[in-house]
C-alpha cells in the first residue's frame, strides 16, 4: 500500500492532467480531490471542510457572483 505522500502526489498529478485536458470543470476536480483525501483517511472530515468557513472563501465566492452579474449586464 502506498504511503500517504505517494497517494497525494499521484492525486495532484491526476488533478493537473485533468485540468490540462480542460474536459472537466475545475470545481469538480477540486471537489474530487477533497473527497478522495477525506475518504482515504489522509484528511479527517473536519479538516476537509475546515476552509469553507474562512472569510476569504466567502469573499471570493461573492466576487464570483458580482463578476457574473457584471458579465450579464
Amino acid at each position: 500500500m502506498p504511503s500517504d505522500a505517494t497517494l497525494v502526489f499521484y492525486l495532484m498529478g491526476l488533478a493537473a492532467i485533468m485540468m490540462a485536458s480542460n474536459r472537466v470543470r475545475y470545481d469538480l476536480i477540486a471537489l474530487f480531490v477533497l473527497v478522495t483525501l477525506a475518504l482515504s483517511g489522509i484528511l479527517s472530515p473536519a479538516e476537509a471542510v475546515a476552509g469553507f468557513g474562512a472569510t476569504i472563501i466567502i469573499m471570493v465566492a461573492g466576487l464570483f457572483v458580482v463578476g457574473e452579474m457584471l458579465e450579464r449586464t
